[in-house]
C-alpha cells in the first residue's frame, strides 16, 4: 500500500539522463501499491533495466497509472529504458491504466523491449486500459519490441474491463 508519485527516476527534471543500473521501480511481492498520478506523473527514463517491474504472487492488486515510461512526463521527449517499459510477472490483478475520460493513463515509449510485457499464469486478471503505447499525440515513440506482449497469462483485459464492462481504449502504435 505504498504510493510513488511525482518522481524522476533515471532522469532529472530537466531531461538529463541519470540511469539506474537496474530497473527504475521494482516491486517484489508487495501488494496494493499505487505507482503514478496523472496530475503529478512519474518520469521513468533511461534505466538500464525495465522501467517498472512488478513480480511475484504476493504483488497482487497493484495500480500503474499516470507515468511517463521512457518519456519525460506526458510528452515525446525522454530516454527509453534498457528493457520493457512495464513488466508484470506472476503478479495477479494488476491495473495498468484507468477507465475514465481524463486522458491517457500512461505514456510508454522509446523502451528497448516491449511497451507492456505480462507473463506467467500467476499474472491473471491484468487489466490494461487507456494507455498510449508507442505514440503520443501525432508523434511516433515506438518501443523496440511489441506494444503489448502476453505470455502464458489468462483473464487479461485490454481496452475493456470484463468485470465492469468499462471500455477505455489504448492507443498502440509506432
Amino acid at each position: 500500500n505504498n504510493t510513488l508519485a511525482y518522481n524522476y527516476i533515471g532522469i532529472t527534471p530537466g531531461g538529463v539522463s541519470r540511469p539506474n543500473s537496474g530497473d527504475g521501480i521494482f516491486i517484489d511481492g508487495a501488494p496494493g501499491n499505487w505507482i503514478g498520478d496523472r496530475t503529478w506523473p512519474n518520469s521513468i527514463c533511461g534505466n538500464l533495466g525495465v522501467g517498472i517491474r512488478v513480480s511475484g504472487a504476493g504483488a497482487a492488486g497493484n495500480r500503474i497509472l499516470g507515468n511517463g515510461i521512457g518519456v519525460l512526463g506526458f510528452s515525446t521527449n525522454g530516454v527509453g529504458n534498457g528493457g520493457d517499459g512495464i513488466s508484470i510477472s506472476q503478479a495477479p490483478g494488476t491495473l495498468i491504466g484507468i477507465s475514465d475520460s481524463n486522458g491517457f493513463a500512461n505514456v510508454i515509449g522509446n523502451n528497448a523491449g516491449a511497451g507492456i510485457f505480462v507473463s506467467g499464469a500467476g499474472a491473471s486478471n491484468t487489466v490494461i486500459l487507456g494507455n498510449c503505447v508507442g505514440t503520443y499525440g501525432t508523434a511516433t515513440i515506438g518501443n523496440g519490441f511489441n506494444g503489448i506482449h502476453l505470455v502464458s497469462v489468462a483473464g487479461t483485459a485490454i481496452g475493456r474491463s470484463l468485470a465492469s464492462a468499462i471500455a477505455s481504449p489504448n492507443v498502440i502504435s509506432g
